[in-house]
């Protein structure tokens, strides 16, 4: 994960910070958000922050988190409950 830490993944989902059993698992929901907010703005992260003054963009880093939140406690359920913020936030930055 480049964009977001293990400590802020394990806030957003209420995990104490001391369990560790997890930690692989959000480490890879935390990979796997990028790259969904990479496709969902059509536009890699990277360039992002080249125009934003070296900084992710709060509303992205949000939607990474929410997504990460969604596929933490949702395992296998239906993609149609994504959080309808997650799409909003990541349409402000869409490449069109």
């Amino acid at each position: 994960m480049k964009y977001i830490t293990i400590e802020e993944l394990k806030k957003q989902c209420v995990i104490d910070l001391e369990f560790k059993d997890d930690d692989e698992y959000l480490i890879a929901l935390g990979e796997t958000a990028e790259e969904l907010v990479e496709q969902q703005i059509d536009l890699s992260l990277d360039d992002v922050v080249s125009k934003n003054d070296g900084k992710l963009p709060a509303p992205l880093k949000h939607a990474m988190k929410l997504i990460v939140e969604y596929l933490y406690n949702n395992r296998g359920s239906d993609e149609s409950q994504i959080p309808e913020a997650y799409f909003y936030m990541c349409k402000l930055y869409r490449n069109y």
